[in-house]
């Protein structure tokens, strides 16, 4: 599908959505979870094109302020575009909002999505895999953070020292954490930075979760070449000897 959407777009794209989903609820509901996935291939279409795009942000913030439907600065955009497609469903949101986080990560194409669903034994066995992955304490996940970011290579660097970078004197680890903002040259400048210990572990944390699952993934995709390796030097021994 093609990214074409507007600010002017979002809330009939929204109130479509919302219809449609209305419809399965009050009747499809029963007989098949076919029209539940289709509802949530929209949902994650649409949460790619949102996905980034500050004006389009700002546009879903104020549909949501118009059918006053609660968030806040901490409410995923994901949980956004669940709580106004899917209305007071409850916990379910957050299941909702996972499916099209957990697709996104994997860089899903829409039309992948109804058939990954299945493949994963439906919505609520993805948000249970996933809740497993974040049982670990924000400790346990920054000192991973602090181990993975001192070995992968720097996104940019920055010349200059500055003091608010400095690494804080009492924490075990060496980083300090900034606030950038893209330029209008294309580059990347920093505005702030501290080295509180609370907000550089939060950081850090992050770090852990995503680096450990991309770690994780690439050992796993290793592991899956190397036995295919095993199998085809055993077919080669075995024709050899034939």
């Amino acid at each position: 599908m093609q990214n074409i959407l507007t600010s002017d777009q979002v809330s009939s794209t929204v109130t479509a959505i919302i219809l449609e989903r209305e419809v399965w609820e009050n009747g499809v509901f029963k007989k098949s979870n076919d029209a539940l996935y289709e509802i949530l291939e929209k949902a994650y279409h649409l949460y790619q094109q949102i996905k980034g795009s500050r004006s389009l942000i700002k546009a879903l913030n104020q549909q949501l302020d118009a059918l006053k439907i609660p968030y806040n600065a901490n409410t995923s955009l994901a949980a956004k575009i669940a709580k106004l497609i899917f209305g007071d469903c409850g916990n379910r949101v957050f299941a909702y909002a996972t499916v099209l986080v957990e697709a996104a990560r994997r860089n899903m194409d829409v039309t992948q999505l109804k058939a990954w669903i299945i493949e994963q034994n439906g919505i609520e066995n993805i948000r249970k895999t996933k809740g497993k992955g974040e049982q670990r304490s924000l400790s346990e996940l920054a000192d991973d953070g602090a181990e993975l970011c001192s070995a992968v290579d720097a996104l940019f660097s920055i010349k200059k020292p500055h003091s608010d970078l400095v690494p804080h004197p009492e924490a075990t680890n060496e980083f300090a954490v900034a606030l950038v903002r893209p330029s209008l040259n294309g580059a990347h400048e920093v505005v702030f930075g501290t080295n509180k210990k609370s907000i550089v572990n939060t950081v850090l944390g992050e770090a852990g979760r995503k680096l450990s699952s991309t770690k994780t993934a690439e050992d796993a995709a290793a592991e899956t070449k190397r036995r295919q390796h095993d199998v085809d030097d055993a077919v080669d021994a075995a024709s050899a000897t034939a």
